[in-house]
């Protein structure tokens, strides 16, 4: 392929007048663009201000860190450059920046789902290998597993995108993303970052709350009566952590499953979209950069009055903050 289809990054000589639809498309995506700013750039305070940080658990502080960073990079790098080319068809930033914009929104996305596969993962053996795994998994090698799934993405997307001509310019779902000639590449990258993380994800959180359910957890961790009560206690909360970690994980199922159908669906039969469903199903996919925000502020009382005390801090939250600092056994997620 040579590059990208063919096609013009400029707008230069275009007379397209917007109509009522490309405003409110471009609407849209300035509201998802500001959402995804403000609850992110919210979330980053929560998580480590100096008097909060110390409630969470590291490792799910870091994973979360990571999910924030690939969600406000998204809306800072990918989101606003698109409202211009909502309502004139067109991308009027240059070639090289239309494939800047195919690797944030490809290695974010995919970034994304690689984060929620550990946080499954970390919430798996920290339940069902507690001791071994804590022992074994230290904060400073979760950060190297972190930040090797950083490098990864990026690398991948680079070469596909810079050196193989892979992106293009789609003015239906109004962004740049990649391309791939081959249908067997598009199932491919659906096989490794839809289906394969669905499965681990069921089987985590199902073996999770099962092992909840009939108590073994308990009695896995209490085989030592000198650290029953300890063991206890961390189970007590990983498994309410899990929860709200499950939920974060189903949205984003939510969000992409729409738009993997569609993606799927052209490849195999090679048939056009309606061009509403394929913008729905795409900013409803990147939309959820935002949702993370809210479901973890819905399911989590704790971070929600943590996020109370940011907006309108009283004596009484100060009080609190002093007391969280005698009590760092003290758990928030």
């Amino acid at each position: 392929m040579v590059t990208s289809l063919n096609q013009t990054f400029t707008c230069e000589g275009n007379d397209y007048e917007p109509t009522w639809k490309d405003i409110f498309k471009a609407c849209v995506i300035g509201c998802v663009s500001l959402g995804i700013i403000v609850g992110n750039i919210f979330s980053v305070i929560v998580f480590n201000n100096s008097n909060s940080r110390k409630l969470f658990l590291k490792k799910v502080r870091l994973t979360m860190n990571s999910l924030i960073c690939t969600d406000l990079s998204m809306g800072l790098f990918m989101c606003p450059f698109c409202i211009y080319s909502a309502l004139y068809k067109c991308w009027p930033y240059s070639e090289t920046f239309c494939k800047i914009e195919a690797l944030f929104l490809s290695a974010l996305f995919h970034e994304s789902t690689l984060s929620l596969v550990l946080i499954a993962l970390d919430r798996y053996f920290s339940v069902h290998h507690y001791l071994k795994y804590n022992s074994f998994m230290t904060s400073r090698k979760y950060v190297i597993v972190i930040l090797a799934t950083w490098t990864m993405t990026f690398g991948v997307y680079s070469i596909v995108i810079f050196f193989g001509e892979q992106f293009y310019f789609d003015d239906i779902g109004i962004n740049c993303e990649p391309y791939y000639e081959n249908p067997n590449v598009t199932l491919s990258v659906i096989v490794i970052f839809y289906f394969i993380p669905a499965l681990l994800f069921l089987y985590s959180y199902g073996s999770i709350f099962a092992a909840a359910n009939r108590k073994e957890t308990i009695r896995v961790f209490s085989r030592n009566a000198r650290h029953a009560e300890n063991s206890n206690l961390a189970v007590s909360q990983i498994l309410r952590t899990s929860k709200y970690l499950a939920a974060i994980t189903a949205g984003f199922f939510v969000a992409v499953t729409p738009w993997t159908i569609c993606t799927l669906t052209i490849a195999l039969t090679q048939i056009k979209l309606n061009e509403d469903i394929d913008f729905a199903v795409t900013w409803i996919a990147i939309s959820n950069s935002f949702w993370n925000v809210v479901i973890y502020s819905v399911m989590n009382r704790k971070f929600r009055y943590i996020a109370r005390t940011f907006v309108v801090p009283t004596r009484k939250h100060r009080q609190v903050w002093t007391l969280s600092h005698r009590c760092q056994c003290m758990c928030l997620v």
